[in-house]
């Protein structure tokens, strides 16, 4: 099993927090890299790289967390600062180092290097988990209780990249247990050197950010939360939840129609042209 560095100094500092020392760049602090929690300028930047390396593309409303105004205005002054200092440079030194990470842990990955894992691969897929804190997963222990039946698909918010774990995960109020095609795995400790534990980065490509759970994949836990805070927020914002997963059913995201087609769209060709120029 080959574990390698994060050679690009941005990345890195993006990822674990490691200074990248590039005197026109503000560092991104410690408690802003994705190590430290989610929505960070550290998120944002990886995000945003990840985007231009696979071509990844949301539709209009269907944003992802990181990019949300309320999570990183705090630091508003020092995201703007970052972002208009960075050098075209900087970027084509991260998409190339990203893309290489990448295909390296894809390599490991079908090569059955990975300690650890040979029992939960299933041909092309992966078991992994998922642990959702807060109100987050509350939401999703809400939509457990009223499905009909363990086999009803609950649909899942999702960002670009989420952390998963492999027969564990970070602890919350709900995990989720999905099998995700090994293709979609970007990153994970035991290939690249600064992830944290067990974790896995997962891509998700789909354009709403959306994907589908079992009911009886979900599990509640008793893990990292307040029970009694939880029962309190959950009859507080059920008819909340409750209406929020019926307009996402009432979507159709995952009857047999074919997949949404967005070719034609406007607005995805030009941002596809503009990502080329990343490239």
């Amino acid at each position: 099993m080959a574990i390698i560095h994060i050679n690009d100094p941005l990345l890195r500092n993006a990822i674990d927090g490691t200074p990248h020392n590039l005197p026109h760049l503000p560092e991104i602090p410690y408690q802003e890299c994705w190590n430290h929690g989610k929505c960070g300028i550290g998120h944002i930047y990886l995000t945003f790289i990840t985007r231009i390396v696979f071509n990844l593309h949301r539709l209009p409303t269907f944003g992802e967390r990181c990019f949300d105004s309320l999570h990183w205005r705090r630091n508003n002054g020092l995201v703007e600062k970052f972002f208009d200092s960075i050098a075209y440079e900087d970027i084509y030194r991260s998409v190339d180092e990203l893309n290489k990470l990448y295909k390296h842990t894809q390599s490991e990955i079908f090569n059955g290097n990975v300690e650890g894992t040979q029992n939960f691969i299933h041909g092309d897929m992966i078991e992994l988990w998922r642990g959702l804190r807060d109100e987050y997963g509350a939401s999703y222990v809400i939509a457990k209780e009223k499905a009909s039946s363990d086999s009803e698909i609950i649909p899942v918010d999702t960002d670009t990249i989420d952390s998963y774990g492999c027969g564990t995960c970070y602890s919350g109020c709900a995990i989720i247990k999905r099998y995700v095609p090994i293709k979609h795995v970007l990153l994970c400790n035991k290939t690249v050197f600064g992830l944290k534990e067990n974790e896995w980065l997962i891509l998700n490509p789909d354009e709403r950010g959306i994907l589908g759970a079992y009911a009886g994949d979900i599990h509640a836990t008793m893990n990292d939360y307040d029970w009694v805070r939880l029962n309190v927020h959950i009859n507080k914002h059920r008819r909340y939840y409750e209406n929020k997963f019926r307009e996402e059913k009432r979507l159709d995201l995952f009857d047999n129609r074919p997949p949404l087609q967005i070719e034609d769209s406007r607005l995805v060709k030009m941002a596809r042209f503009i990502s080329t120029f990343f490239k």
